[in-house]
């Protein structure tokens, strides 16, 4: 865990964390607006701190490379930029939802080595030919072809072989991100209700665990297998144990594996 006193006081304030993930064009940024209006959420954009640091004149050339070329940011920039905004979050003391981060395992790992684990994954889930169509039209400034390309490989080889790591240890939800935005929305709302159930569930049930006359008794938990309840009441397992590989996250069905389909592919999104 990182040290910092600021971190710290992060930490105890206990705020959880949920991540939405999904390929470049899969809908996150349009999805978490619609959320932080629904539910008052704190949205927290990793592609729009990169951008923001970069447009403040920070002189970080290799940043401004990496934005420019579809390339992953350098992981301790994406990381301090990450502390920063969390910290800010605490005066709002509400649940926070990181977009478009972690983009690998190596960063997955350091943001739960160094900050906390997230109480939630969702994943948009969408095919390349999706992916690629909605960027050409979305009017972005490092939307140019060739970086479409270098972001579809990079999700290809880093991220998706995470969220397949992740599905296996039952720790994310996927949403399927090929239908219309409204029906998405819905879909993303519901699993993050359940999942926000849950977590309050075992926070009220860690709150009482050490009141006299307690005793733990094992429950049935739609999260896993059994565990004990220090409450004596039938709640689900914490969400960030591993489960059983082939579950969803916290009772949501189980998780089909992402789309692969390439342009090169059939697929209803590329003409064919």
């Amino acid at each position: 865990m990182d040290d910092n006193p600021n971190m710290c006081e992060f930490r105890k304030a206990g705020l959880p964390i949920y991540f939405l993930v999904g390929g470049p064009g899969s809908g996150k940024a349009t999805q978490a607006a619609r959320l932080q209006c629904k539910l008052g959420y704190t949205v927290i954009n990793i592609g729009k701190l990169l951008r923001d640091e970069v447009c403040s004149g920070s002189g970080n050339a290799k940043l401004n490379h990496t934005l420019d070329t579809g390339e992953l940011a350098p992981q301790d920039v994406a990381m301090k930029l990450l502390k920063e905004a969390l910290l800010k979050s605490l005066c709002a003391r509400k649940p926070i939802l990181i977009i478009g981060f972690p983009r690998n395992v190596c960063q997955l790992q350091a943001f739960e080595k160094e900050i906390s684990q997230a109480k939630g994954t969702f994943y948009l889930d969408a095919s390349d030919c999706t992916l690629k169509n909605r960027q050409k039209f979305r009017g972005r400034a490092d939307d140019k072809l060739e970086t479409i390309e270098k972001k579809l490989h990079i999700f290809r080889k880093q991220t998706r072989p995470m969220i397949e790591q992740m599905i296996n240890t039952g720790r994310i939800s996927r949403i399927d991100g090929e239908k219309p935005t409204d029906e998405v929305f819905a879909e993303l709302y519901k699993a993050l209700q359940s999942q926000s159930s849950c977590v309050q569930a075992n926070a009220g049930c860690n709150e009482r665990e050490n009141e006299p006359g307690l005793r733990a008794k094992p429950v049935p938990s739609p999260c896993g297998p059994t565990v004990a309840s220090p409450c004596g009441q039938p709640v689900p397992s914490p969400c960030g144990q591993p489960k059983r590989p082939s579950g969803g996250a916290c009772g949501q069905p189980p998780v089909p594996p992402p789309r692969r389909n390439t342009c090169d592919q059939p697929s209803r999104d590329c003409g064919r």
